[in-house]
């Protein structure tokens, strides 16, 4: 079990003050808003474990990044770059990353909208 000061090492991945119609009879939060208290976070605990959208798409796609790199005009060693985060790519650069994957570059750079389909799904 960890200690209070392990646990105070976490990262904070955000902070939600809980509704009270969020609370069951007993004052306990309701199983199905744990799920959305969850769901406000995963995101960025994927980033901090180095699993980006754009590399959930690519490995969707079957792509190499230096594929798609080539498919967005882009260099390889500079989409690399920005799939790990190391550089913010250009409103340009996002545009084309999100045709060569398919997807709205809107998700690609802030993660809004609906997420795209798995290739298998797409029409």
């Amino acid at each position: 079990m960890p200690d209070a000061a392990q646990l105070g090492s976490l990262p904070e991945l955000g902070r939600v003050r809980v509704p009270a119609e969020w609370l069951d009879l007993n004052g306990h939060v309701n199983v199905q808003h744990y799920l959305s208290m969850y769901n406000l976070t995963s995101d960025t605990l994927l980033e901090l474990l180095g699993i980006s959208g754009d590399w959930v798409r690519r490995e969707q796609l079957g792509l190499k990044r230096a594929r798609v790199g080539s498919l967005a005009g882009l260099q390889a060693s500079h989409y690399e770059r920005v799939e790990d985060d190391a550089v913010t790519p250009g409103l340009e650069a996002v545009a084309k990353i999100a045709r060569a994957l398919d997807c709205a570059a809107g998700w690609i750079a802030f993660g809004e909208g609906e997420a795209p389909a798995p290739p298998e799904a797409a029409a």
